[in-house]
């Protein structure tokens, strides 16, 4: 298991604004990482450049800094834009405005070199090593919060979705932005990315993608219910090979081939009776088979969707699955209790996101997934938390705070977009999961990148 900073938690502590004082710290020794709390610090002697110069040109010229919250001289208390982990030894944050002549990058890490002086803590401020300068600050640690330790997959985000090339609603509003979004999940704790194909087209463009960035991203091959009409607009004579399901087979062999493939499970497939108007009933059933047929050759994990249509759903997959040694994982589960244990008696893994807890009887299906099935996901650029449910607020008390986000016509790049689902938000599921359960939220991180390892990884 990698057991690092993610889900690492840049909560603000409860601070007064007046300039702390060194006892407000406890000190330790900086190698004792014990107790699930991320490193918090006071630094005395680092310059905070106030208005009026930098490196504290202007009135005092001492600052303090805790990981996530900075006081000037005047003891005003700033707040980052932004903070990330490092390999889960360092804290970066970025501070700007508050009074500050420029933007300021304060970087705190563990185990500084050797001869190193101080309280084992290393400070920097924009580049600039005070304690290799001999300014070595005063440094604390304070077993504040509990942050999450266990790397987190998202298994399961639609890159090829819009929302991720800047159109809404058909127009361009801003440049694509996936690298970006990216980064925003290895920041906030989610090593690893499996990217949706929903079609044909969407299987070249996930590959693309995969190809760019293989350390993070792996694909899905299948076609998702909404397409299976696709599949079969240019069926040729009966008896000769579907010509679409030929090109996913062709696919499908050569990515298997490669070492290491990029390709972790067959799929999206399945069935959705909410949304007929995109493929019929008898066109999605299948389809479907089509798939499955197709599925015990690659001998892949399945990737698969059920939306109101559990009986038919079973039904159907219930042939093959002995021919399916790998099991799969229905995605995106948002139905009843009884509906899931019916999915876990088959042998599947569940996985759920921010739709997943709208209704109470969601929230009881939550609540009783065996954490030997759980698998946790983002759907992203869907299905977000709704952070302000009663329902569910008080299990994100201590989510950490996520990037600024714009709508999508005032983009920034390097900025979330409202109302735009990411990767990065995969912490809040974990903890709304977590709370509903009533275990803790190292119980769900551990569980879930265990899940999705042994399935797609």
């Amino acid at each position: 298991m990698k057991v690092a900073a993610i889900f690492s938690s840049l909560l603000g502590l409860a601070l007064a604004t007046a300039i702390p004082t060194t006892n407000d710290l406890e000190r330790r020794d900086p190698s004792d990482k014990s107790g699930n709390s991320q490193f918090v610090l006071q630094c005395e002697g680092v310059t905070i450049p106030d208005q009026g110069g930098a490196e504290g040109a202007g009135e005092g010229g001492t600052g303090y800094f805790y990981s996530n919250v900075a006081f000037n001289a005047q003891g005003t208390k700033i707040e980052p834009v932004a903070c990330t982990d490092q390999d889960g030894t360092c804290s970066n944050c970025l501070f700007s405005g508050g009074g500050l002549s420029s933007d300021t990058n304060v970087t705190a890490c563990w185990n500084p070199p050797a001869g190193k002086a101080g309280c084992g803590i290393s400070f920097s401020y924009n580049g600039y090593d005070y304690d290799s300068q001999n300014k070595e600050p005063y440094c604390g640690h304070e077993n504040g919060f509990a942050a999450f330790s266990f790397d987190l997959s998202a298994v399961a985000v639609t890159f090829t979705a819009d929302q991720f090339r800047g159109i809404y609603r058909g127009k361009q509003y801003h440049e694509p932005d996936f690298a970006e979004v990216l980064k925003r999940a290895r920041d906030h704790g989610c090593e690893r990315v499996m990217l949706t194909t929903m079609s044909l087209d969407g299987a070249k463009q996930n590959l693309e993608l995969v190809r760019k960035f293989p350390d993070m991203c792996k694909m899905t091959l299948g076609v998702h219910p909404y397409h299976a009409g696709e599949i079969y607009e240019a069926q040729g004579s009966r008896g000769h090979p579907n010509a679409y399901l030929e090109t996913i087979r062709k696919i499908g062999e050569g990515l298997i081939a490669e070492i290491p493939s990029p390709l972790a499970a067959f799929g999206e497939i399945g069935l959705d009776y909410v949304y007929l108007d995109r493929a019929d009933k008898e066109t999605q059933q299948r389809a479907f088979k089509d798939q499955l047929e197709m599925a015990t050759e690659f001998q892949l994990p399945l990737f698969l969707h059920v939306r109101e249509s559990t009986d038919d759903f079973i039904s159907i997959i219930k042939p093959y699955l002995p021919k399916l040694p790998r099991g799969g994982l229905v995605h995106s589960f948002a139905g009843s209790k009884a509906e899931m244990l019916q999915l876990v008696e088959l042998g599947l893994d569940i996985s759920v996101n921010g739709v997943s807890f709208r209704s109470d009887e969601q929230i009881e299906m939550t609540k009783h997934i065996p954490l030997s099935k759980l698998q946790l996901e983002t759907d992203a650029p869907w299905c977000e938390v709704m952070e302000k449910d009663p329902k569910i607020e008080p299990f994100l008390a201590t989510a950490r705070p996520l990037p600024p986000n714009r709508k999508h016509n005032k983009f920034i790049l390097g900025q979330m977009v409202k109302t735009r689902n990411e990767s990065c938000t995969i912490e809040r599921v974990g903890l709304v999961v977590a709370g509903l359960k009533g275990v803790t939220r190292e119980e769900v991180a551990e569980a879930a990148w265990n899940n999705s390892s042994r399935m797609f990884w």
